[in-house]
């Protein structure tokens, strides 16, 4: 599972108090992602869309499933990303080579 930010762009119109008439106005935000490299799934980082990714993983998802207070699951999601990654490395083909070749250069 990958993290990545993105800054997305959206238009609303705002009504002032004192004029009738809206005016387009153009604002920013920071989007948070996560891409499951396995099935190229891409989905905003939420609570219960970081817990669906964790299905793949039964030991993990059933220990952050079982943190009681969802605050303190929200606050331990980049710590059971990061252990999922762990588990599960992600390999990038070097020269050509499989994932199987990978393993014994990674040694």
């Amino acid at each position: 599972i990958i993290h990545t930010d993105q800054f997305v762009d959206y238009d609303y119109n705002y009504t002032t108090y004192y004029y009738n008439n809206s005016m387009p106005v153009r604002r920013e935000a920071n989007v948070q992602y996560i891409i499951n490299m396995e099935t190229g799934v891409k989905k905003q980082l939420a609570l219960d869309t970081f817990t669906e990714m964790l299905e793949d993983d039964p030991t993990l998802y059933n220990e952050f499933v079982n943190i009681k207070q969802k605050g303190k699951r929200k606050d331990r999601m980049f710590l059971f990303l990061r252990r999922y990654n762990d588990k599960h490395p992600l390999f990038f083909p070097h020269n050509g080579c499989n994932k199987a070749e990978m393993g014994q250069l990674m040694e």
